[in-house]
């Protein structure tokens, strides 16, 4: 096996299963069949490649792509969420604060979100690692919601399913629209700070409630407490629960979209 003519290095935060099938279209190839070269007899499109490629199979990838086996494993999902958890992850089971990409096969039933902007002001499109996050709704940088369907025909977002002759990442692999030439509604916020919150108390290993330093797994796990409440509060309106966590000053109405 040799390294590749073309190479294709990995940008700045982007997701495994982005880089893959947007090397692929760089080799002018789909990307079901660059991978099968790469692994044949493995469909690492059945699996979320985005939650990492095991071990034995890097050296392979490695070896063709020039990149090395370390900057896999760092741009996987799984150390972080692992932090996050506070243990080991099931690797059959749905991983804490992931968007799971459901699959049959490899076609996928889950929410790749992407940013529309983003997508348009990159020289080469990309999904980044950062949008597989539940907790990523909207992008910082362009201040609106992060999208996960084709505008167009309301399909999800397969960028693997794409066709050599697509060529370019930014585009709908059912209907073939650009999902660059869209536009999302602003994001609130509240929503935003409370993004950026989670991403420094992912960063820093550590989190604040109450005034007090708490660990990660259990500045996650406090989160997701609240959420489920506030999430039961919003589906029974007129219960006692609703009328408490009013009295928190929190908008029902307003959290509906994002819980």
């Amino acid at each position: 096996m040799t390294t590749w003519t073309i190479p294709v290095p990995m940008q700045l935060d982007e997701s495994i299963s982005s880089w893959l099938a947007r090397a692929a279209l760089a080799q002018g190839c789909d990307p079901l069949a660059l991978t099968g070269a790469i692994w044949p007899g493995w469909r690492v499109w059945s699996l979320d490649p985005d939650r990492g490629i095991p071990e034995e199979k890097l050296g392979a990838l490695s070896e063709v792509s020039g990149i090395s086996v370390s900057d896999f494993q760092r741009a996987a999902l799984h150390d972080d969420v692992e932090k996050i958890a506070g243990a080991s992850l099931p690797n059959a089971l749905a991983w804490p604060w992931v968007l799971a990409l459901g699959s049959r096969n490899r076609k996928k039933r889950g929410w790749q979100q992407y940013c529309p902007a983003c997508l348009a002001q990159d020289a080469k499109p990309y999904f980044r690692r950062g949008w597989r996050f539940a907790w990523h709704i909207g992008c910082q940088e362009h201040e609106s919601m992060l999208l996960d369907r084709c505008p167009a025909c309301g399909a999800h977002v397969d960028p693997h399913l794409l066709l050599a002759e697509d060529r370019c990442m930014a585009f709908c692999s059912h209907c073939k629209a650009d999902l660059r030439k869209t536009s999302s509604s602003p994001v609130r916020k509240e929503a935003q700070a409370f993004q950026r919150m989670a991403d420094d108390t992912l960063s820093k290993g550590e989190g604040t409630f109450g005034g007090q330093q708490i660990s990660l797994p259990d500045w996650f796990a406090t989160v997701h407490f609240f959420i489920g409440l506030i999430r039961r509060a919003s589906i029974h309106d007129g219960s006692k629960l609703a009328g408490a966590i009013r009295l928190l000053g929190i908008h029902l109405a307003a959290c509906r979209t994002y819980v």
